[in-house]
């Protein structure tokens, strides 16, 4: 939790979380958000240093596309949570214009 570059907001935000090659996402919600990363709640033992694919479910803005933010993440650390893990993650591919998506929702808040 160091190494956090980036202000985090809190938050609660739906998110798909496809632990390996599970063809059924898990849905989880996140704890806060920034343009570099995520905290998420989550079943799943995910391992630090594994990269996994997420859906992001931000609120849709009238200019923005519809549809979740597609993401690679890689686990920073875990930690043992009520609901499972607690996980920090950081963003190491999304796409301009959902990382713009990202920026705004942060910027209004």
């Amino acid at each position: 939790m160091d190494g956090q570059r980036q202000p985090r907001l809190d938050s609660r935000i739906p998110v798909d979380a496809r632990p390996g090659r599970a063809d059924t996402p898990t849905l989880e919600l996140t704890r806060n958000l920034s343009t570099g990363g995520l905290c998420f709640a989550t079943r799943e033992d995910l391992q630090p240093g594994k990269i996994y694919e997420l859906s992001i479910h931000l609120p849709t803005e009238e200019h923005d596309e519809p549809g979740p933010i597609g993401c690679l993440v890689r686990v920073a650390w875990r930690e043992p949570a009520p609901e499972g893990y607690l996980v920090g993650a950081e963003f190491i591919r999304v796409s301009l214009s959902d990382h713009r998506k990202i920026y705004r929702y942060l910027d209004g808040r």
